[in-house]
């Protein structure tokens, strides 16, 4: 009787410790996907994260993707694959909890945001799976603090053309401006981003 209570103990550690086992990202007990903080650079007109996950719970390291918020639309986070070179998605810059993706059909995604009419975005719906991942885990959102930088005012500009020449002074207009305050920014994103055109140019209208 005395050994009952101990038995009952060491079996409900190995329970716990079973369950905590099962609950671990992959072997190396680390994340399975997460992102880096926002950095934004002016020259480009875009903020960006970068999203690093694992195809496979037991894939050593990290893949990446760049989460793309430009200057004419700070409402979404647009997915690019830096393998591909394309855009292949968005999701709502809030979504508050959410799970709303718009996913790309393979024969849309381009790479640049001005080669993609917005009415090819479905509506928000289910995440799609981590990049590469054949287990069925699903994608998780960007954190919902994305800071809004305000691009300045200026002549409108059509689609597929290069922006006008910024304002002279202001926060976040262009790339003479000063950085915004209390935003990390960049000089230039990373070599395998996307390059300026691809997101400081409008998106292109649903007609197109």
């Amino acid at each position: 009787m005395k050994l009952a209570l101990p038995v009952a103990l060491l079996a409900g550690v190995v329970v716990w410790l079973s369950a905590t086992a099962a609950e671990a990202d992959n072997v190396y007990g680390t994340p399975r996907q997460y992102y880096s903080d926002y950095t934004y650079v002016p020259s480009h007109e875009y903020g960006y994260r970068t999203y690093y996950y694992k195809p496979t719970p037991s894939y050593a390291g990290y893949k990446h993707h760049y989460v793309i918020y430009p200057q004419h639309d700070q409402q979404h986070g647009y997915y690019y694959n830096p393998e591909k070179q394309v855009y292949w998605g968005r999701c709502p810059s809030q979504c508050h909890g959410q799970p709303l993706y718009s996913l790309l059909r393979p024969s849309q995604r381009k790479g640049a945001l001005s080669q993609i009419p917005q009415g090819q975005f479905p509506t928000p719906g289910a995440l799609p799976t981590i990049p590469g991942a054949q287990d069925n885990t699903t994608l998780d959102l960007a954190p919902d603090n994305t800071p809004i930088v305000t691009p300045g005012a200026g002549p409108a500009v059509t689609a597929g053309t290069p922006p006008p020449t910024p304002p002279a002074s202001g926060v976040g207009q262009g790339p003479g401006d000063p950085p915004p305050a209390g935003i990390p920014t960049a000089t230039a994103p990373p070599p395998d981003a996307p390059p300026a055109e691809a997101a400081a140019v409008p998106i292109a209208a649903a007609a197109q």
